[in-house]
């Protein structure tokens, strides 16, 4: 979700195209493809503590409004 609200913010890199298999037994596989539908985000080391922190901060953010009580 952060990625698709706050894509500007670089807090994650896209992998390159390709296809990714569920198989049987649950496990995901991704394999590169020139034509492939698929991405995956990627995380480098040093957005890490960066991300941690805008979640903590998002998590402890009251809500903007507050429902109507009936």
């Amino acid at each position: 979700m952060l990625y698709a609200v706050r894509t500007e913010r670089g807090y994650f890199a896209v992998s390159e195209p390709g296809i990714v298999t569920v198989h049987d037994d649950g496990e995901t596989t991704f394999e590169s493809a020139r034509q492939g539908r698929d991405r995956f985000l990627k995380l480098d080391t040093e957005n890490i503590r960066r991300l941690q922190e805008v979640f903590a901060a998002l998590a402890s953010e009251p809500p903007s409004s507050l429902p109507l009580s009936q």
